[in-house]
């Protein structure tokens, strides 16, 4: 059951040839961390998206509006499993609005982990990616990249560094030594969240995802007398009556968001 109907704000709608001429586009490729597939189990490499100045595009879960990116492979050789990961989004609004992503321009990279099904061999294939990228108004696209990350040496490439920092951006799976979510209490109105951070809270966010819904509102933040400890409430969306019976027996997403750093948990309601 839905929480909160998927929004659309000053949206308007092109295919990605009908608006070429009158719009930049956004690029991307499939970068490798290595020259060659050396004898790895798995090839650390990315999505690198280029983003014209002053737009964004959107996170797995992107809120009230727009659309998560999609991924299509196709024709992949000596390829197991592939494995997309998400760093750390930030919280846009809009008109009232939340949705989260990464922008404005620039470059934003979407780790990838392909999984071998053969070491020392080569790997290739295609990807279509469906995406949507906004500014005052917001535009769908698709992409089309084929990659190859040859035999060889497994050395370091030109794209191992903004790599690795977008995996270090992307949130811990469970807790930190300097940041600890502890538990995520169902009410009638809200979701209270409680949590730890050695270095108390500030530039404090929490998103909840529940399967493909979602809760956006801003929490509030309610600090313990150390400032170490705090409580966390998300309100329910306003057409909600009451929360526990839409979410009774559901699995939930929680990411933690302090100062930069991030966790994420699931619970069980």
């Amino acid at each position: 059951m839905k929480l909160l109907p998927l929004l659309f704000f000053a949206v308007t709608y092109f295919s990605s040839h009908a608006w070429a001429m009158d719009f930049e586009s956004s690029q991307i490729e499939i970068v490798s961390a290595v020259e060659g597939t050396g004898q790895l189990e798995v090839v650390e490499a990315g999505i690198k998206i280029t983003l014209p100045d002053g737009w964004y595009t959107y996170w797995r879960m992107p809120g009230d509006s727009g659309l998560a990116p999609r991924f299509h492979w196709k024709d992949t050789k000596n390829i197991k499993q592939t494995d997309i990961h998400w760093p750390l989004p930030k919280r846009f609004e809009t008109a009232g609005l939340h949705s989260f992503g990464y922008g404005y321009g620039g470059d934003v990279y979407l780790p990838i982990a392909f999984h071998l099904t053969e070491r020392g061999k080569a790997i290739s294939g295609d990807l279509t990616m469906e995406m949507m990228i906004c500014k005052e108004i917001c535009i769908p696209e698709t992409h089309e990249v084929s990659f190859t990350v040859p035999e060889g040496p497994a050395e370091r490439s030109q794209y191992a560094a903004p790599l690795n920092d977008a995996r270090d951006s992307m949130p811990s799976i469970g807790d930190t030594p300097r940041l600890k979510l502890n538990t995520a209490v169902l009410g009638k109105d809200s979701i209270v969240v409680t949590a730890v951070s050695r270095d108390g809270f500030e530039n404090t966010d929490v998103i909840i995802e529940v399967e493909d819904n979602f809760m956006n509102t801003p929490p509030e933040v309610i600090m313990g007398d150390d400032q170490t400890r705090a409580v966390l409430k998300v309100t329910a969306p306003e057409h909600v009556d009451d929360l526990t019976k839409e979410l009774f027996g559901e699995k939930i997403t929680v990411t933690l968001i302090n100062n930069g750093e991030a966790v994420e948990k699931d619970f069980q309601f």
